[in-house]
């Protein structure tokens, strides 16, 4: 695993134009950096909190228990989501106190392990040409703007790199300069075809692309494309992504996992290098996004920062997955068992999943549930996310409810939907690891084929049982999760 050096002046710049308060802790606890929306945030000046421990933002009642549980942390680091189901609190510099919620993101650097905290309080262009073509060469992604005629409008300095052109020699020329000539035809068609019925199609849909450089070398791509109407003209704006290391990665997970199967061994260690080598800078990149939101004020660039982020988070989601089963085959998670009211949880819950199901046109319900119970709250948390995640993903109309119900000693939390359904056969490999590489019929609601193998894992880590019932296709599905009280 490569490690990276903490560059502190860069990564402050970087943290300093960050959408969110971020503080960068070390192995000891000691705070290494913090942005200046963390400063605001608790009332200190930046320079105040460098090198003091990061209890000292945590009120005095708590900072033994926060001790306690950073340092089990490190035994076992892993990314934990924005909602955990947890109540935090924060001390600002004049003793007050205020309602928290924490994401964390364990880093391995030169000086050992690192821990990016993302904190967020709970509370109840300009149109010009200069500046949209220094919007387009400060984007990380290489990105190509045609016009209606599939000529070449505008390029980036990335574009010029990936494809080994001048952008003179690219400008004004036929899109298709840039594809193997055997599916130029094809192309053409293509190309016609969006143009008739234009669409944004996100990073990662439709076919396996293939691009050529200059010196006739070809590699496979990802594009995003976008329609975009300027001057009563249309243009398609595409960025484009060499997944060159990415394919070869893919091909080696999948020769890993044949492998294991016939051997019986786990392929924890390529799977936690590879999410390892890839988090840096998918990291690096989260960031110059939340950056580069705070800065655009033109429409068709904020989609363009959209259709970007769209694509980081499917990444980051992809290697927290391989990290979390890795971690998992190789006996490295922990529960931290505590009692809590589930309630406490499924309130904490319940507003993120209304938004979800929102924006998909459904509705979303829960009920009461006064049980208190001794569990992981945040492995509970991820197991809970993960149904619910998945209801709304494969649910095209209707609705999603979570339920929890006590019987004798015993708490069952269930997810119903009224979704695709499923076969009997289906059913039969649904927590298995990838199992859904292999189901033509969800493949196009997006997933990794690990989320509920995973959830599986945790279950039986906690002492429950998990499983799920559906009538057939069509028919939607019940999630159920059971533990001791």
């Amino acid at each position: 695993m490569n490690k990276i050096p903490l560059s502190a002046d860069i990564v402050s710049e970087i943290l300093n134009t960050s959408a969110d308060a971020t503080i960068i802790t070390d192995h000891e606890g000691r705070i290494r950096l913090i942005n200046k929306l963390a400063g605001e945030m608790f009332g200190y000046e930046q320079e105040e909190l460098v090198g003091e421990p990061i209890e000292v933002l945590i009120p005095e009642e708590h900072r033994d228990k926060h001790r306690e549980l950073r340092q089990r942390y490190h035994t076992s680091p892993r990314g934990r989501p924005m909602v955990s189901g947890l109540e935090l609190q924060g001390r600002k510099k004049d003793g007050s106190t205020f309602r928290a919620e924490i994401a964390l993101n364990p880093i391995e650097t030169a000086d050992g392990l690192v821990v990016t905290s993302t904190i967020r309080r709970i509370n109840r262009s300009n149109e010009s040409d200069i500046y949209f073509r220094h919007l387009l060469e400060s984007a990380p992604d290489a990105m190509i703007i045609i016009d209606d005629k599939g000529k070449i409008a505008l390029v980036n300095k990335q574009a010029e790199e990936m494809f080994g052109y001048d952008r003179h020699e690219m400008l004004g020329k036929q899109i298709e300069m840039l594809i193997p000539s055997r599916l130029h035809e094809s192309h053409v068609e293509h190309r016609k075809s969006f143009l008739r019925k234009p669409m944004l199609r996100p990073m990662g849909q439709g076919r396996d692309l293939v691009a050529v450089r200059s010196d006739g070398a070809e590699f496979p791509v990802e594009i995003s494309l976008s329609p975009v109407h300027a001057a009563s003209r249309r243009f398609v704006s595409s960025v484009i992504r060499d997944v060159t290391e990415r394919k070869r990665m893919e091909d080696e997970i999948i020769a890993a996992r044949r492998e294991a199967e016939r051997a019986n061994k786990a392929n924890s260690a390529f799977l936690a290098a590879a999410s390892h080598d890839l988090r840096q800078p998918v990291q690096a990149l989260s960031l110059l996004n939340g950056a580069l939101r705070r800065t655009v004020k033109d429409q068709r660039a904020l989609e363009m920062v959209d259709f970007q982020q769209h694509s980081l988070t499917a990444m980051t989601n992809l290697l927290n997955s391989l990290l979390d089963i890795s971690r998992l085959d190789a006996g490295a998670v922990t529960p931290e068992l505590e009692d809590f009211p589930v309630q406490r949880l499924i309130d904490r819950l319940s507003d993120e999943f209304a938004r979800q199901a929102q924006h998909h046109d459904l509705e979303f319900s829960s009920t009461s549930c006064p049980t208190i119970i001794n569990s992981d709250p945040n492995l509970l948390a991820e197991i809970i996310q993960n149904f619910v995640s998945n209801a709304i993903r494969y649910t095209d109309k209707g609705g999603v409810r979570l339920e929890c119900d006590t019987r004798d000693n015993h708490c069952v939390i269930s997810v119903i939907d009224t979704g695709i359904g499923m076969t009997g056969e289906q059913l039969t490999r649904l927590f298995q690891a990838f199992a859904q590489a292999d189901n033509t019929t969800t493949r196009r609601y997006g997933g990794t084929g690990l989320g509920l193998a995973i959830s599986n894992r945790l279950a039986e880590l906690m002492g429950g049982k998990m499983w799920a019932e559906s009538e057939g296709e069509g028919k939607g599905s019940q999630f159920y999760f059971k533990l001791l009280k």
